[in-house]
């Protein structure tokens, strides 16, 4: 699928369950919220459903979870539909 990303195609996208890949820190502890948090980036690639798309990012709820979470466009690596995918290409 030769398409081209665009704010039409991620509404079209919105409530659906999708494969996101998107750069993370360390997770901080809620117990030491003042303390400084140190650590290396990693790539994380999670099924998350798109619930809301904004100027600064979107919003995506964990599938397993239930949660959700907010991912600025900085950190955003690639958003993919895999409705069409065959199960082993997904990930």
């Amino acid at each position: 699928m030769d398409r081209e990303l665009s704010p039409q195609v991620l509404n079209d996208w919105l409530g659906d369950r999708l494969l996101v890949k998107y750069m993370t820190g360390p997770d901080a502890d809620p117990e030491g919220a003042d303390r400084t948090v140190t650590g290396q980036a990693e790539a994380r690639t999670e099924l998350l459903y798109l619930e809301q798309i904004g100027v600064y990012g979107v919003v995506v709820k964990k599938v397993a979870e239930g949660s959700s979470e907010f991912i600025p466009w900085g950190a955003l690596l690639a958003i993919l539909d895999i409705r069409s995918a065959e199960p082993d290409d997904v990930v």
